[in-house]
């Protein structure tokens, strides 16, 4: 599963929505293995997100890091 852009308004940053939302896309559909997403590598605060979520890091290449994350 590839996920393509995903923004929570920063008026409901901290407080858990992003969360929710990757919860519910990583348990959407039990035959999803791998999801693959990238952000810009200058935001931090989506990088720190992703690492915190367990996703790894696989490239960087023309401003964005690549992450892979393998579900059970």
């Amino acid at each position: 599963l590839y996920i393509g852009r995903i923004f929570i308004d920063s008026t409901h940053h901290k407080k858990g929505f992003g969360i929710s939302l990757m919860n519910l896309v990583e348990n959407f559909d039990p035959k999803v293995k791998e999801i693959n997403l990238d952000t810009p590598s200058w935001n931090h605060r989506t990088n720190s997100f992703y690492r915190k979520l367990n996703y790894i890091a696989e490239k960087q290449e023309d401003g964005f890091v690549y992450y892979r994350k393998n579900l059970k």
